[in-house]
C-alpha cells in the first residue's frame, strides 16, 4: 500500500513538471482528429500480471480465452443490449458483444452479497446509473462503445471493427432502457467546458481526470460512478467506482488509500467527506483504457 502511494505521488509530481521538459519528449500533436481506440484494457497498478489486463474484443477470441456466456443467450434485452460474457464468474467485468460478435460495451457488476447489509450502497443518489440486475442479485454500471440501438439490430461488420476498433463513442446507460436512457461522454476535452464535469488532476499513465459535479462540501454518496480521462485533449480512458470495499477474483479492481493526500493526486477539490468515508466503507475503482499503451502514451 505504501509503495502504491509512493508511485502515485511520483506520477503526479512528474505530471506537474511536464511543462519544464516538454521540449525533448515526443508528445503527439493536439489536432482534432478522431481518437482511435485500438485496445481494451482494465486495471491500473505496478504488478505486470494484474495491471493493464488486455480484454478480448471479439466473441470468438473471448471463447478461446475461457470467457463464457452470462445470463440470457439472446442479444436484445430489456435492461441492456448485447451478448454478455464473463470470465471465471467474476462480475467485475462483463463484456457486451454485438449480434456479429464484435465488442459493443462492458459492465461493472457488484453482487448484493458483497455490499453493506444495510443496502446503503449504491446510494439512491447514483441509482441510476447503477441499475439492478434482479436475475443475478447484483448492481451494474453499463457502458457502450457504439450506439446502443445498433448493437442487436445491425451490429458492426469486420471492416467497421477494423476501422473504428473498440468503438467510436462512450455511452453511459442512465436508466432502465438502454435504447433511450444514456448520455454520451464528450469525445474531446474542450467540449467539457461549461458542463458539470469538474476538472481534476493529470496523472501519468492515466490521464487528465474529470469528475461529475465534484464539490468540497458534497455528500460522498453522490460520487458519480464514472469519471472520464483525457490525453492530448481526447477521451481515451475512463474509470468506474463504487463507494464500498469490493474484491475481484481476477484482480480487476483498485483500492484507493483513505487519505486526503492520496485523493489530491486526482481530484480538485477533494470532498471533505472522502477520507472518513473511505475509512468507514471503503472505495473501489477500476480504470479502463482504450488506447495502447497507457504506460507510455497517457501523459495528458
Amino acid at each position: 500500500m505504501k509503495l502504491f502511494l509512493l508511485l502515485a505521488i511520483l506520477g503526479a509530481a512528474a505530471a506537474a513538471e511536464q511543462s519544464s521538459w516538454w521540449w525533448w519528449w515526443p508528445f503527439p500533436e493536439t489536432a482534432d482528429t478522431e481518437p482511435h481506440w485500438d485496445t481494451l484494457k482494465v486495471g491500473w497498478g505496478i504488478n505486470p500480471l494484474t495491471s493493464f489486463q488486455t480484454l478480448p474484443r471479439t466473441r470468438s477470441e473471448a471463447v478461446k480465452q475461457g470467457w463464457t456466456m452470462y445470463g440470457r443467450t439472446t442479444c436484445a434485452g430489456t435492461y441492456w443490449q448485447g451478448l454478455r460474457m464473463i470470465y471465471q464468474d467474476d462480475p467485475a467485468v462483463i463484456l457486451l458483444f454485438d449480434k456479429n460478435g464484435f465488442i459493443a460495451g462492458m459492465q461493472m457488476g457488484v453482487k448484493q452479497s458483497d455490499l453493506p447489509k444495510d443496502r446503503s450502497v449504491p446510494a439512491r443518489d447514483v441509482i441510476p446509473p447503477w441499475v439492478q440486475d434482479r436475475n443475478n442479485d447484483m448492481w451494474l454500471v453499463t457502458t457502450y462503445f457504439v450506439r446502443p440501438d445498433t448493437i442487436c439490430t445491425v451490429g458492426r461488420t469486420a471492416s467497421e471493427f477494423e476501422a473504428k476498433g473498440t468503438g467510436s463513442d462512450l455511452y453511459l446507460q442512465t436508466g432502465a432502457s438502454p435504447r433511450t436512457d444514456f448520455i454520451i461522454i464528450p469525445k474531446y476535452e474542450k467540449d467539457l467546458k461549461g458542463t458539470d464535469w469538474t476538472p481534476g488532476k493529470c496523472f501519468w499513465t492515466m490521464g487528465k481526470h474529470y469528475f461529475k459535479n465534484l464539490r468540497e462540501n458534497m455528500r460522498c454518496e453522490e460520487m458519480y460512478p464514472l469519471f472520464p480521462m483525457y490525453n492530448d485533449g481526447k477521451l481515451n480512458a475512463f474509470g468506474l467506482l463504487i463507494g464500498a470495499s469490493i474484491t475481484s477474483p481476477t484482480s480487476r479492481y483498485e483500492a484507493p488509500i483513505a487519505s486526503k493526500t492520496f485523493y489530491q493526486l486526482f481530484m480538485t477539490p477533494v470532498p471533505k467527506c472522502l477520507q472518513s468515508y473511505t475509512e468507514e466503507k471503503g472505495m473501489t475503482t477500476m480504470h479502463v483504457f482504450l488506447e495502447n499503451d497507457p504506460r507510455t502514451n497517457n501523459f495528458c
